[in-house]
C-alpha cells in the first residue's frame, strides 16, 4: 500500500485513532516557538486538518493547509470550509515566495523527500519566518507502547524518523539560518480497547513496514497481553528553524 493509499483509507477515522481533541500542550508549544499566533500560517501534510482548526480557534491564525491525500483533505474541509487547503506534495508547493509568515510539519518529515521539501518550505516563508517541526524522537522508540508487541517496531521507526542532528544539517543546507530543538514530552493514556482499536484499523503507516504475519502474531499478542489502561509518554522533538 502506497502512503497516499494508506492515509485515504484511514482518513475518516484517523481523528478519533490518532489525534487527541481540542487544544493541547502541542499547539501551544508549536505557537509559541513559531511566534505564529495571529500570523499566516501553512501546514505542509495538514492531514485532516485538526492542527489548523485548534489554530485558527484559539490562536486567530489564517489557515493555509496542502496534503497529498484527498480523503485527508476532505476531512479538514468538513473542519474548515473557508481555508485555503489543496492537495500537493512538500516538494512542489503552489504557493509564491515569501507568503507565509509560519510553517509546520507534524509528523510528516519521514514521508517527504526532505531535500526538496525544505527548500520549498524556506521559499514560501516571508524573511524572519520559522519553518516549526514537530516529530517524535527516534530515541523514544524502544520505550513505546507497540515496541513489545511487534519485533520489527523500532528498527522500522528509527529507520523512517529522523533525529535532532539529521535534521539540523539537512535545514541548514536548505538555506536557513538559525536552528534549534525544543524537546516536549507528553503523557498520553487510553484504553485497552481503544488500543486494540488502533492497530485492528492499522491506524498507523508503520504497520505497512511489516509483514502480515508480525501483525497477525502482534495483534493477537496485544489482545492477550496489554492492560486494561495503556500509558506512555510521547516524546517529541520541536525543531525551529529560522528564515
Amino acid at each position: 500500500m502506497s502512503q497516499r493509499e494508506h492515509f485515504d483509507a484511514v482518513a475518516e477515522r484517523y481523528d478519533v485513532l490518532r489525534v487527541p481533541p481540542g487544544l493541547t500542550i502541542l499547539h501551544g508549544t508549536l505557537v509559541r516557538e513559531g511566534a505564529m499566533a495571529g500570523k499566516r500560517v501553512l501546514d505542509i501534510g495538514c492531514g485532516t486538518g485538526a492542527a489548523l482548526a485548534v489554530l485558527q480557534r484559539e490562536f486567530g491564525c489564517t489557515v493555509t493547509g496542502i496534503d497529498p491525500s484527498t480523503g485527508m483533505l476532505q476531512e479538514a474541509r468538513r473542519k474548515l470550509p473557508d481555508a485555503d487547503l489543496r492537495e500537493g506534495v512538500a516538494e512542489r508547493l503552489p504557493f509564491p515566495d515569501e507568503a507565509f509568515d509560519a510553517a509546520m510539519m507534524m509528523t510528516v518529515v519521514q514521508h517527504v523527500d526532505r531535500s526538496g521539501a525544505f527548500p520549498e518550505a524556506r521559499r514560501v516563508l516571508a524573511n524572519g519566518g520559522r519553518f516549526v517541526i514537530a516529530t517524535p524522537d527516534p530515541e523514544m522508540f524502544p520505550r513505546a507502547w507497540m515496541a513489545p508487541l511487534f519485533p520489527s517496531y523500532v528498527e522500522i521507526e528509527q529507520r523512517r524518523f529522523p533525529g535532532w542532528q539529521t535534521l539540523a544539517g539537512e535545514l541548514h543546507a536548505a538555506g536557513f539560518g538559525a536552528v534549534r530543538c525544543v524537546s516536549l514530552s507528553v503523557p498520553r493514556r487510553f484504553t485497552r480497547d481503544h488500543a486494540l482499536e488502533r492497530i485492528r484499523q492499522r491506524y498507523a503507516s508503520t504497520f505497512d513496514h511489516m509483514s502480515a504475519v508480525e501483525y497477525e502474531e502482534g495483534l493477537a499478542r496485544a489482545e492477550r497481553e496489554l492492560p486494561s489502561v495503556v500509558e506512555y509518554l510521547l516524546e517529541w522533538l520541536i525543531v525551529v528553524a529560522e528564515r
